[in-house]
């Protein structure tokens, strides 16, 4: 355990529910740098969680959930997560490969009928790690021919047959690339593995289990619970809406809704081994290796960093939410705010740094 959390688990212990100066004292911090950071680059609200040892230790909403309607953040505010939502995706796919339901390293077409010749060695570990090598299904000439309503009418398995009508870039494992597409090729083959929508997939495995009651799939044009406003970004000086619209295909990538409590319940599980086995963590959190032997810096859904020369996985989203997992100080950190490309990464690491002692 860390210094300053010991010493408080000590006084607690002896003080009978009094507050220990070494607890207090990185909450105290967090609120005035998160106070700095907000007038800095104006942004609207902010949730923070910070969780040490399988605790929560900061639990906190700031500012403005709706500028329009004046509604403060709390710990129940819902944020949309963007690319966040990548993380999930790993964890539904671990744990249906330990019910037997499907193989990482199997090449999807077992799972999945009629794809190109020249994608028969992809499996859904390539499709993971970013490194299948197949085309996005935007750039298909097609596709600037279909109307905003039509792109988001279109299903997981419609946008990949898209791209399986494009060449491939390289061949699988060979190259890194962030992909959508290839995320939209997760939900179709867990979908027909499993027989389930892939939203049902996700809130079964792991919503439900942790009690994740606020978090579910849906862009600005659901109701979402909770979620008072969608994001705004600053336009020449004016702050506006950011309207963020996408259809169920890309569910896996970018289209869940979280609260910062919900997603500190979510931190404290994977801070306790609930969800996954050592081993299967470990497969996620490790860096892509390449097949000409070199390792990218993502895992399975996951980035795979360091931070002050610690280890340090998790994932950014719209430039706005961020989760920063230290796995051997058992650190975790979720930042959420309602400001599209923010890019502040910065954030979340030097709320990290005010409990990795």
């Amino acid at each position: 355990m860390l210094k300053w959390g010991l010493a408080a688990t000590l006084v607690i212990a002896t003080l009978a529910g009094q507050t220990s100066p070494e607890r207090q004292e990185p909450s105290d911090a967090v609120d005035a740098y998160v106070a700095r950071q907000m007038s800095r680059y104006r942004i609207p609200g902010m949730a923070v969680a910070v969780v040490v040892d399988g605790e929560n230790v900061k639990l906190q909403g700031y500012g403005k959930s709706s500028v329009s309607l004046d509604v403060p953040v709390h710990e129940n505010t819902v944020f949309q997560l963007f690319s966040v939502s990548k993380m999930w995706a790993a964890i539904v796919a671990m744990k249906l490969a330990d019910k037997g339901v499907i193989e990482l390293d199997a090449p999807v077409a077992e799972t999945v009928d009629g794809l190109p010749y020249e994608w028969r060695a992809i499996t859904l570990r390539d499709l993971l790690s970013h490194t299948s090598g197949i085309a996005e299904w935007r750039s298909h000439p097609n596709a600037a021919q279909l109307s905003d309503a039509q792109k988001k009418a279109l299903t997981a398995e419609q946008t990949v047959r898209m791209a399986a009508e494009l060449p491939v870039h390289a061949p699988p494992g060979a190259r890194w690339a962030y992909h959508r597409t290839g995320y939209n090729f997760v939900t179709w083959v867990l979908e027909t593995a499993a027989g389930k929508r892939y939203a049902e997939l996700v809130k079964n495995e792991v919503f439900d289990p942790l009690e994740m009651r606020a978090t579910r799939f849906g862009d600005m044009l659901h109701i979402v619970p909770g979620r008072a406003a969608v994001n705004y970004y600053w336009d020449q000086g004016v702050l506006k809406h950011w309207l963020y619209e996408f259809g169920e295909a890309g569910y896996s990538a970018s289209a869940l809704n979280s609260s910062i409590s919900d997603i500190a319940k979510f931190l404290v599980a994977v801070q306790g081994d609930r969800l996954l086995s050592a081993e299967r963590w470990d497969q996620i959190l490790s860096p892509t290796r390449l097949s000409d032997g070199s390792t990218y810096r993502y895992g399975l859904g996951w980035t795979v960093g360091e931070h002050a020369g610690r280890k340090v996985v998790g994932h950014e989203g719209g430039g706005a939410t961020w989760i920063a997992h230290f796995p051997e100080e058992r650190v975790s950190v979720a930042v959420l705010t309602n400001l599209n490309a923010l890019r502040a990464d910065h954030i979340q690491y030097d709320i990290a740094d005010l409990y990795l002692k």
